[in-house]
């Protein structure tokens, strides 16, 4: 078995404003560290060796108000990763990864209320 280290930090808020209003955000911080050596011989030696790590930041905030008969939500969601892994052996090479993304949303929902099926 390879060395491996995965952690993992979450925060949530959820906060009422209100009876109409509320705001929700979360948080999530990961690390993965790991180490690992591959050996092939398919016609001749193959070796090497990979230490990688992963960071991620991941955050989502979404405020919402209803306002009869609909209901307004804005957010936010974001992603921040950076990956680097190192081989040595028969392979020699550095891969740092820079990775992000953010997404902004706002939906308008509409209530509907219907009347029950039945005899008039």
């Amino acid at each position: 078995m390879q060395p491996y280290l995965s952690i993992l930090h979450s925060i949530s808020i959820l906060r009422r404003l209100g009876s109409q209003r509320s705001f929700t955000a979360n948080l999530v911080v990961t690390h993965i560290n790991c180490c690992e050596n591959h050996y092939n011989n398919e016609g001749g030696p193959y070796e090497f060796s990979v230490h990688g790590n992963v960071w991620s930041l991941l955050s989502e905030a979404i405020y919402e108000t209803k306002l009869k008969p609909f209901t307004l939500s804005a957010g936010y969601k974001g992603l921040l990763k950076y990956t680097y892994n190192h081989y040595t052996g028969d392979v020699l090479a550095t891969t740092p990864i820079n990775n992000g993304s953010a997404i902004c949303m706002l939906k308008l929902k509409e209530t509907i209320k219907t009347k029950p099926f039945g005899r008039a």
